[in-house]
C-alpha cells in the first residue's frame, strides 16, 4: 500500500512538472487544412440567417403601401435625418432668393441662390437651368464629393450643364458650408455639425 502511494505521489509531481510537447510550428499544418470549402460555409450562413430573419409585412392593396410609405417616411426624418435638431428649425419654411443670372451658354443659364440653412443662418448656391421652361421639369440635386475647386471643377460643371440641357433643372451639392466667428473659421458651420450653431453669435458665409 505505502509502495502504490509513493508512485502515486511521484506521478502527481511529475505531472505537475510536465511541459506542453506541442509547438504553434508543429500543429500549424493541423489548423491550416480546411474542414470545408468556404463555399459551402458561405451557403449554409447565409441559410441559417435567413430561417431566422422574420418576414416583412406585405400591405394588401396600394391605399395601405401608400399609408404606410409615408408613415416610415415621417418616422425616419423625425427619428434619423432630424434628430437632435430644434423642431422650429425642421418645421420653418424654406426661403430662397434669387439674386442674379451669373453665365449663360447655349442651352442653359446659371442661377445665384441665397437660402436659409436654419433660421438665420444663409448660405449660397447656383443652379444651372434650361434657357426654356415649360411648366413643370425635373430636378436633380447632384451630391458630389468635396473637390478642392468647389463647384468650379470642371466635371460638376460638365455635368450640370448637360443636364440642364435636356430641360432638367440642376444643382450641384454643397461642397462645405464657413462661417466666420471673430474671424476666424469654426469647424460647426460644416454642414453635419449645423446643428450646434449658436444662433446668439453673429454669422457671416464667407
Amino acid at each position: 500500500m505505502r509502495r502504490v502511494r509513493k508512485l502515486a505521489l511521484w506521478t502527481c509531481l511529475l505531472a505537475a512538472s510536465a511541459v506542453a510537447q506541442t509547438t504553434p510550428a508543429t500543429i500549424a499544418p493541423i489548423w491550416d487544412q480546411p474542414i470545408q470549402p468556404p463555399d459551402v460555409e458561405a451557403y449554409q450562413l447565409r441559410g441559417y440567417i435567413a430561417k431566422r430573419t422574420p418576414r416583412i409585412p406585405l400591405p394588401p392593396t396600394a391605399e395601405q403601401w401608400a399609408t404606410q410609405a409615408k408613415q416610415l417616411r415621417a418616422g425616419l426624418l423625425k427619428e434619423v435625418v432630424c434628430h437632435g435638431w430644434p423642431r422650429e428649425w425642421v418645421e420653418a419654411e424654406p426661403k430662397f432668393e434669387d439674386l442674379a443670372i451669373a453665365g449663360s451658354g447655349p442651352g442653359y443659364r446659371i442661377r445665384k441662390l441665397r437660402y436659409e440653412i436654419v433660421p438665420g443662418f444663409q448660405s449660397t448656391a447656383i443652379l444651372y437651368d434650361p434657357d426654356v421652361i415649360r411648366g413643370k421639369i425635373r430636378a436633380i440635386l447632384n451630391v458630389n464629393g468635396h473637390d478642392p475647386a468647389g463647384k468650379a471643377a470642371e466635371y460638376k460643371q460638365k455635368r450640370c450643364i448637360n443636364q440642364a440641357r435636356q430641360g432638367i433643372f440642376s444643382k450641384p451639392g454643397v461642397d462645405r458650408i464657413w462661417r466666420t466667428i471673430e474671424s476666424r473659421k469654426s469647424p460647426t458651420a460644416e454642414g453635419s455639425m449645423c446643428r450646434y450653431w449658436n444662433t446668439s453669435v453673429p454669422a457671416n458665409i464667407t
